[in-house]
């Protein structure tokens, strides 16, 4: 599982993304957005914090 990042993305996010470290997860940013992805399927969750 890697991250799920929101909001406008630096081209830093872009090489991330493109290594699967990080999911890019678009501009709409709500409180039930995901935050943890898998960078090989689609599953995805949000923590239990």
């Amino acid at each position: 599982m890697v991250p799920i990042v929101y909001g406008f993305p630096m081209p830093e996010l872009f090489e991330k993304a493109k290594k699967g470290e990080v999911i890019l997860g678009g501009c709409e940013i709500s409180f039930n957005n995901p935050e943890w992805g898998c960078s090989k399927c689609t599953a995805s969750e949000n923590s239990e914090s």
